[in-house]
């Protein structure tokens, strides 16, 4: 008898460590052994050091980098076996006291390639050994270890680096995390204590008018009748969901005049995707354009709407508005499948319905994503609908007809069309649909109505797209990170290491583009809230949400995230001892979407691939562990219900307040005009800043962008007084600066543009515009020596930059460096060649 429950509190406690294990053998597995992986596995002794470059947003192009590491290190004996174990990322040249070292032949980077005969290159006293790393797609790094008998010379944060020519600087661990306030120090400044404290005023006040809806809910309670299950009639739910779709719509509706067109991850490419439909009445290859490896369905059905309302343009005025409605409309159809889902786990469970579209309908993923132009609301509703058509068809109950199945391949097919990460879903469905035939050990004429319908369907209604693109490139899921479809590129951080994987709390210090430096606090910063700012780098020009408030969203977000982590716990108790078709079919979706978006970064390390809405498959089996986790945390007495429904409120309307835009306010104007003025009309630009100033009248960005639309009309003087005031007024500021440096060198003003371009440098020097600028006008006025600093110190931002490495081989040139000079020459033209 009590064999079950034991088995079932057994799986309770193993559960959670039992995914970490298998997730974690999985990606040490794919970055241990598969070729090409990015992946630094360390060893004793010894660390992966790289040069401490300073990240940057964007793509780098891939080109050929040089890291040159060097130590000096003193033995006071050099007798016996000394051994050197190197790997490297991706090759290397080594030299101990300016001797070459034979390596051992490897089959791939990843392998310690060794050389053991070093006693004839040691000798006592001083040494020196210097590492040269070449890659050609990332940052390279190392990773050494040098032994003899009584001395051990491991690489480590004590080793000095310089990047193809950059400033010598001690070298970084590559375990250490990149510190994203290097994009754009004002990030620093959104702190999720801070917003708390900040916001804390309005926080209590939504919890008072949280309290208040309580109070008059439970008085409404008493008045309505109950259902035979106990719990509210189906007309209160459908009312909930309504208010909720209403809540989106007012939402959309106030926020869409107060974005630019470009706002949402990659906008501006998935409208030259539309475009190109409209001017070519074709699909684009995946190589002709940054998003034309997508699926075609958001772009056939955006641009057949944009024809059928007459408009002949993606950027129209209207165009944009339709384009944009598309996607909410889309996002709130994802939002009533994720209903319907919920209805079919919890059939005989209302509270659990109700907190998990509660939940599904404030999760910060969707708000920020359902209102910019994007493939992924439409992706998102076709996956969720087939989840959900898939789990109707896989209930209990007599053989389901062969149209049921050829609906849901029908469904299957166009989620494929919408997003190639559909592909989870339909590998469990089928996979699902299978396991029902072999248990009722059917026969073929079975297999066929289900299995066969299904499928066939499916491959009739994406295969075409697929079928051409395995035909063109090899392989049917290709992407812009394929050297097949586009000149081969990199993102920081460019590799990963355990490290990556493992650390977890930069959220809850520094969330925004916390993913630069750990994986689960890239994918807890894009799930509870807009931790990558929709693409945007820069605070000045992100989303006009409310930060702060969003901010403090991270940490009023831990009870919802504590309802999952209960209900994971608390479901698989339940299914140890009573296994369901819908709860194996959700855990199969969920596992092997986690599987894909963990192991993903290891295959393509980049910063903007931690996203959270990349797991958008598993939103339902998240939302449906949330309402099992948050009901249980709720428990049978009152007060413990009401005070997590009073938490829960909290967060959810913080969260949708957050996203709230204030119309008009001077910080949105002053961004509209701001863009309006760099690229669009400057009337509006004019009208927008006008109306910012009028109420704000020390408004920066509203400053900055009156100067930009004076330099646009042709007043340059004008424009270059406008940040000189600011400028002066605000010692502190950089932007500003930067461009008045610009403005100035590009007026025939060059000593006041050296002077403002030094200035900005000792704001922030990691700046590689502000350093390059001043080294250019250094070396134009004869000061090379001069020169050289700044432009070494560019360097360690942007390395791959060839005018940068032609203009330190010309200083180097000055100065007599001949073979420091050739060797930058060199790697100008390797450096212009690859960015052609």
């Amino acid at each position: 008898m009590p064999k079950e429950p034991a088995r079932a509190r057994v799986a309770a406690w193993l559960v959670l460590p039992l995914v970490v294990l298998v997730v974690g053998l999985t990606v040490w597995g794919a970055g241990t052994w598969l070729p090409g992986t990015p992946f630094l596995s360390g060893g004793a002794g010894a660390e992966w050091i790289l040069y401490r470059h300073v990240p940057r947003a964007g793509v780098r192009p891939a080109a050929p980098l040089v890291t040159t590491f060097r130590k000096q290190f003193a033995l006071d004996g050099v007798e016996g076996a000394v051994r050197l174990e190197v790997r490297a990322f991706r090759d290397c040249r080594v030299r101990v006291n300016d001797r070459p070292v034979a390596l051992g032949p490897v089959a791939t980077w990843k392998r310690t390639r060794v050389a053991s005969d070093l006693a004839g290159a040691l000798r006592v006293g001083a040494n020196r050994i210097e590492v040269e790393v070449l890659n050609d797609r990332g940052p390279p790094a190392l990773w050494l270890l040098l032994g003899t008998p009584r001395h051990v010379v491991g690489s480590d944060a004590t080793w000095e680096a310089s990047l193809a020519g950059a400033a010598w600087q001690p070298a970084r661990p590559a375990a250490e995390p990149l510190d994203a306030a290097a994009l754009d120090p004002a990030l620093r400044e959104i702190r999720p204590i801070d917003g708390l404290r900040r916001r804390a005023g309005r926080i209590v006040l939504i919890a008072l008018a949280v309290v208040v809806g309580l109070a008059a809910a439970a008085v409404l309670r008493r008045r309505i009748a109950r259902g035979p299950a106990g719990g509210v009639l189906p007309v209160a739910e459908g009312l909930f969901a309504a208010a909720l779709a209403l809540a989106w719509a007012v939402l959309f509706w106030n926020n869409a005049p107060s974005l630019w067109y470009a706002d949402g991850f990659d906008a501006e490419t998935h409208l030259e995707y539309v475009q190109f439909v409209l001017d070519q009445r074709a699909l684009p290859r995946a190589d002709q354009g940054w998003s034309m490896f997508q699926p075609p369905l958001f772009y056939l059905s955006g641009s057949a709407l944009l024809v059928l309302s007459g408009i002949s343009s993606a950027l129209d005025p209207v165009g944009v508005r339709l384009l944009r409605l598309t996607s909410f409309a889309a996002g709130l159809a994802h939002l009533l499948l994720l209903w319907a889902g919920l209805r079919l786990v919890f059939p005989e469970h209302p509270r659990r319905r109700w907190l998990g579209l509660g939940v599904a309908a404030f999760l910060p993923m969707h708000l920020y994503l359902f209102q910019s132009i994007s493939n992924e609301p439409l992706a998102a509703a076709s996956t969720t609908g087939s989840l959900v058509l898939g789990l109707y068809v896989l209930r209990p109950r007599e053989a389901p007809p062969a149209a049921l199945h050829a609906a849901l391949g029908l469904a299957l097919g166009a989620a494929m069309l919408a997003r190639f990460s559909a592909f989870l879903v339909v590998v469990v469905l089928l996979g699902a649909l299978a396991a029902r035939r072999l248990v009722a050990r059917d026969g073929p004429g079975a297999w066929w109505r289900s299995l066969g319908v299904t499928a066939g369907v499916c491959g009739l209604t994406c295969g075409w797209h697929y079928a051409a693109v395995w035909s063109r490139f090899g392989h049917p899921f290709v992407g812009n990170w394929d050297p097949a479809v586009l000149p081969p590129w990199w993102q920081d951080p460019g590799f990963v290491t355990p490290a990556f994987f493992t650390r977890f709390g930069q959220a809850f210090a520094l969330p925004l583009y916390s993913g630069l430096g750990s994986y689960l606090d890239g994918m807890y910063a894009t799930l509870w809230g807009d931790g990558l700012l929709s693409g945007r780098t820069q605070l000045d020009y992100a989303p006009p949400w409310d930060l702060e408030l969003m901010a403090a969203g991270y940490l009023l977000a831990l009870v919802p995230m504590l309802g999952v982590l209960v209900g994971l716990v608390a479901v698989a108790r339940r299914q140890a001892a009573r296994p369901e078709t819908t709860w194996l079919v959700l855990a199969g979706v969920a596992a092997v979407t986690v599987t894909a978006v963990v192991v993903w970064p290891v295959k393509v390390p980049l910063y903007s691939v931690i996203k959270a809405f990349f797991a958008m498959p598993a939103v339902l089996p998240l939302i449906a562990l949330a309402a099992v986790g948050l009901d249980l945390l709720a428990g049978s007495t009152a007060w413990r219900r009401a005070l997590l429904l009073l938490a829960l409120a909290t967060w959810a309307l913080a969260g949708y307040s957050a996203f709230w835009i204030p119309r008009g306010a001077p910080r949105v104007e002053a961004r509209l005009g701001w863009f309006e003025a760099a690229f669009g009309d400057p009337v509006s630009a004019e009208r927008r800043i006008t109306s910012a100033l009028g109420r704000e009248p020390e408004n920066r960005v509203a400053r900055m962008a009156r100067a930009e639309l004076k330099r646009r009309l042709g007043d340059l003087d004008g424009a270059i007084e406008e940040l000189r005031r600011l400028a002066a007024e605000r010692p502190e500021e950089f932007t500003a600066r930067l461009g008045l440096a610009r403005l100035l060198e590009a007026g025939g003003r060059p000593d006041e543009a050296l002077r403002e371009y030094r200035r900005a440098a000792a704001r922030r020097a990691g700046s590689a515009a502000a350093q390059a600028g001043a080294g250019r006008l250094l070396l134009a006025r004869g000061a090379a020596g001069e020169a050289i600093t700044h432009l070494r110190r560019a360097l360690a931002a942007a390395p791959e930059d060839p005018a940068l490495h032609a203009d330190l081989a010309r200083a180097l040139r000055e100065t007599g460096d001949d073979a420091g000079a050739a060797r930058h020459e060199s790697w100008a033209d390797s450096l212009g060649g690859a960015a052609e």
